[in-house]
């Protein structure tokens, strides 16, 4: 009886721990989401507010917020255009120095491309659409974030790629 003891937790273990990640390599959207830390506009370098100015002149920073997600770290970096729009700038840390990876705004439904909404329509048909974001990539690529809140509160996002006029629904986020 001892020696099927180790054997039996051993088997136990096993199949706790299959239970448990099971799901890993399908992991959703929604189960990516990063938890950001707010900085201080002061902690913004020099070099990073002209990389800001030659993309978008004028640009006003009003917020700034840390993560660390793919094993990367990014700034997001909130603010104002001339015109009083928002836009956001994600910057990742590359080989020492910031660059800008993704410029965001917060759009309409009736901005998304039909092709964007067609694919989120095929990839989750259900899903109620709270907020939509447009990510620009910077290459041609752009992703649409879409978010809900459901019922038991937990905020979920879905991803739409769209390149070259070609839309597709992603299984997991989009990462640089």
């Amino acid at each position: 009886m001892l020696k099927q003891t180790p054997i039996a937790l051993a088997v136990l273990c096993f199949s706790f721990s299959s239970a448990l990640f099971a799901g890993e390599n399908k992991q959703a959207v929604e189960d990516s989401l990063p938890k950001k830390t707010s900085t201080a506009l002061s902690d913004i370098s020099e070099d990073v507010l002209s990389k800001l100015q030659k993309h978008s002149p004028g640009f006003i920073p009003e917020e700034v917020e840390a993560e660390s997600k793919h094993g990367n770290r990014y700034m997001d970096i909130e603010g104002k255009l001339p015109d009083g729009s928002e836009i956001e700038f994600d910057m990742l840390l590359d080989k020492g120095e910031w660059r800008i990876v993704e410029v965001q705004r917060d759009i309409s439904l009736e901005e998304t491309p039909k092709t964007v909404l067609a694919e989120l329509k095929k990839g989750a048909a259900n899903f109620k659409v709270d907020r939509i974001i447009e990510s620009d990539q910077g290459d041609g690529v752009i992703i649409y974030e879409f978010f809900t809140i459901p019922d038991k509160g937990e905020r979920i996002k879905r991803e739409v790629k769209l390149q070259a006029g070609k839309a597709e629904f992603l299984e997991k986020e989009w990462q640089h």
